[in-house]
């Protein structure tokens, strides 16, 4: 479905890295492996939601996974991007705002984002799903298409409820 959602659009690239990884699937693994590709001039930009970014000191390899890449860290409805210097303080030093300059190629840095961005999640992609509710908004359309063709989600998986989910998503009811 990522790749379904950054088709066309230039610069991105979905990758299947953690698909083909065995086991748990940790972002300082995932770095690694993005690293061993030698991906020669380019930086890596690991994008996550303030709340996801206040509890990286559980995240596997901490505090090691952020000098891997820069972390772009995304206000999240009631998780405001610039409240993490006060909610990490030991890493208040490594922030900076979004329109800083980039850091010296060897340092990563944490950028703070804080913008008003839609109250979107699995969970809530999911909840919507099974009870029949539009996604419209939440997804790219052809993610959307793509989850309704393969009744991703609903919670049924009879041929005979596929058709009223979809009308549902597509307003058509």
């Amino acid at each position: 479905m990522t790749a379904i959602a950054v088709n066309g659009l230039d610069g991105l690239e979905a990758s299947d890295t953690e698909l083909r990884a065995p086991g748990p699937s940790y972002t300082a693994d995932t770095l690694d492996r993005l690293h061993a590709i030698g991906l020669t001039g380019s930086q890596i930009f690991f994008i996550t939601g303030a709340d996801a970014f206040a509890e990286i000191a559980t995240w596997h390899r901490y505090p090691s996974v952020l000098d891997q890449s820069h972390f772009i860290v995304l206000s999240r409805p009631g998780y405001p991007a610039t409240s993490m210097p006060t909610t990490l303080p030991h890493l208040a030093g490594r922030m900076t705002s979004a329109t800083a300059d980039p850091p010296d190629a060897t340092e990563t840095a944490i950028y703070l984002v804080d913008a008003a961005m839609p109250d979107v999640s699995s969970t809530e992609v999911r909840r919507r799903l099974r009870a029949n509710e539009s996604i419209d908004g939440l997804v790219p359309d052809g993610v959307e298409q793509h989850i309704v063709q393969h009744r991703l989600y609903s919670g049924d998986t009879t041929a005979a409820a596929a058709p009223h989910a979809a009308d549902h998503l597509h307003g058509q009811n």
